[in-house]
């Protein structure tokens, strides 16, 4: 079988390692999609290579969707023909939270990750997995299943925020008129915009984007009004809007990651998900920083990863984005290559680029 395979930095290429076998309690999936995203092209572009023990390279794919081709004994609950995403974290098998299916929370680090740390990915044409790393998706979501793990993610940051804005819950209900702002227009931005514009926000999203640009339509359609972040608009925007109870950072560039903290409200919250492999130096006023959070009842929280649950409540999402924006959902998906172009999957820069996918079956 062809796959995916990062030898060293910067390298990339198709290797064709054994097909595994489908073993006891183990499901055999052929691979019909894998996504491309930042994470990939950090850990091509770094040199971070961290293959399983013993292997001279890591096969990619995080991102996938496949077809469940084989069944080993002793699986029941699933069969031919169903169609699967794979999660990503394999836990440590250790802690609290890796014992109760929560690995995106693992408390020793000693965790593994599909395509990532020391197991190979799904970007291959086969792969086995067990299945309860396996969510059912179903067929009508054929189209768009390849975006549940970006998706899963949105989900958790999502979450995350809500959670800490329990506190100020009402009668069960959020402050009227809450703003929240997402800054990033990638894949994790925009699927945490179609999340957000199903409750009763005013929903913002700031990037580099020009208005007229295609992905500034797509979010105008789910109800986001757009602040561009050239210049001082966003600055501008914050102080007369008062600040925001909400900010999900999906832009993985820290000197803005650090900006943003300045345009939260009262009692804000500001989720950070992007992840830096470079060094970044800023000038912080560090007195003016720590008296405006604990003034201001500010808090700021990182998270990482997700796990088997928000992975199924994105499957759920994705049957309502579809019920409510019809094939709004399919524009996310902007580049589609055969596997044989996966050189110029990896290297788009193209400034309209959202969820690059990688079609196997092409």
């Amino acid at each position: 079988m062809k796959a995916l395979g990062l030898i060293a930095q910067d390298r990339v290429e198709l290797v064709e390692p054994p097909t595994p076998p489908v073993d006891q309690g183990l499901v055999g999936i052929k691979t019909l999609r894998t996504g491309i995203c930042a994470t990939d092209r950090e850990i091509i572009s770094s040199g971070f290579v961290r293959p399983p023990p013993g292997e001279a390279y890591i096969i990619l794919g995080h991102e996938m969707l496949g077809e469940v081709v084989e069944v080993g004994q002793g699986v029941s609950n699933f069969s031919r023909g169903d169609l699967v995403v794979g999660t990503v974290r394999r836990g440590c098998g250790k802690c609290l939270s890796c014992l109760n299916q929560r690995s995106d929370m693992c408390f020793t680090g000693e965790f593994k990750e599909r395509g990532v740390r020391g197991l190979h990915g799904y970007g291959s044409e086969y792969a086995v997995e067990k299945p309860e790393h396996l969510v059912k998706v179903p067929a009508e979501l054929r189209d768009v299943a390849v975006l549940t793990e970006p998706l899963s993610i949105s989900v958790k940051a999502v979450e995350t925020a809500l959670t800490v804005q329990e506190r100020l819950k009402f009668d069960g209900k959020y402050p009227p008129h809450a703003k929240v702002l997402i800054a990033g227009h990638g894949p994790i931005g925009t699927l945490a915009a179609f999340i957000l514009s199903l409750r009763d926000f005013e929903l913002y999203v700031t990037g580099i984007m020009e208005e007229s640009d295609a992905q500034v339509q797509l979010l105008k359609k789910l109800g986001a009004q757009y602040i561009t972040n050239r210049g001082t608009h966003l600055k501008d925007c914050a102080t007369e809007l008062g600040g925001f109870f909400i900010i999900i950072e999906a832009i993985g560039h820290s000197p803005i990651a650090y900006e943003l903290e300045n345009y939260l409200g009262y009692n804000g919250v500001l989720v950070q998900t992007g992840i830096t492999l470079g060094s970044s130096e800023i000038h912080l006023d560090s007195d003016k920083a720590m008296f405006r959070r604990v003034d201001k009842n500010q808090v700021i929280v990182g998270m990482v990863n997700s796990n088997i649950h928000h992975f199924r409540k994105a499957v759920g999402y994705l049957k309502e984005f579809k019920e409510k924006y019809g094939n709004l959902l399919n524009q996310v998906i902007t580049h589609r290559y055969p596997l044989k172009d996966f050189r110029q999957a990896l290297s788009n820069e193209e400034k309209n680029r959202v969820k690059i996918v990688i079609d196997f079956l092409s």
